[in-house]
């Protein structure tokens, strides 16, 4: 132990202890000062993780609803397939129907054809009709209108034209 020359005193012993104690009291103070940030800084982190959790719900909730809208859109889009072969279908039969018609078509005489048969069964057979002098169609005497469409269709059979 060393000893002082002058004797130690009270007020010595204070001013060494304010010495050591005042930096401690500092360094107290700030870490007091910290401390009180870090939880300023703990409560807006909580108040951000509650924000988050109640984003995450809000995002949980629009998944659910764009789920929902896929689904309702595959159901759609199923449904207008399911459409869209029913058309395809119908325009098949009525192509097939339309060849139908066609061919019926190609079969039977057009309006020039019919009128050269008939012009021509009417021209072998002049003792039986009276012909308007302007044209070949139509008959004046109306007795005659059934024998003649009889005989008409008569000529178109033998010729295959008509069945």
């Amino acid at each position: 132990m060393i000893i002082p020359e002058e004797p130690i005193t009270k007020k010595d012993v204070i001013e060494a202890m304010r010495e050591v104690i005042t930096p401690l009291v500092r360094d107290v103070e700030a870490i007091k000062k910290d401390l009180n940030e870090v939880k300023t800084d703990v409560a807006i982190l909580k108040t951000d993780v509650a924000v988050l959790k109640t984003d995450v719900a809000v995002l949980k909730t629009d998944v659910a609803v764009l789920k929902t809208d896929v689904e309702s859109i595959k159901v759609e889009q199923k449904s207008m397939r399911e459409e869209q072969r029913s058309i395809r279908e119908e325009q098949k039969r009525m192509s097939e129907e339309l060849k139908e018609v066609k061919h019926e078509l190609a079969k039977k005489p057009d309006r020039d054809e019919v009128r050269l048969i008939v012009r021509d069964e009417i021209k072998s057979n002049t003792a039986l009709y009276i012909f308007d002098r302007g044209s070949l169609e139509g008959l004046i005497i109306d007795w005659l209108e059934k024998n003649l469409e009889v005989k008409i269709n008569e000529v178109l059979k033998k010729k295959k034209l008509i069945k």
